[in-house]
């Protein structure tokens, strides 16, 4: 887990730029280079984390409250 998305969640998806994803599908690149390249705790993108409620956990819940911003939105700089 990345210390800046730590307040997130406790997993991390992997997160690839439009170029590293097309690598990632190209059976022609070494998987186990992508692996050490992709797979690790990273912000490769600048990210915008908007709060919303827990009404979204339940899977019962939908419509609109459920992306209801609660709060203000926070930036995630791309890590240099």
């Amino acid at each position: 887990m990345h210390d800046r998305l730590a307040f997130v969640h406790t997993r991390q998806p992997a997160m690839l730029t439009r170029a590293e994803g097309r690598r990632w599908v190209n059976r022609e690149e070494d998987p186990e280079r992508l692996c050490a390249e992709y797979l690790r705790s990273r912000v490769p993108v600048k990210l915008s984390v908007i709060f919303v409620s827990t009404y979204v956990s339940n899977s019962r819940n939908e419509g609109p409250r459920c992306i209801e911003p609660i709060g203000r939105t926070t930036e995630i700089d791309v890590e240099v």
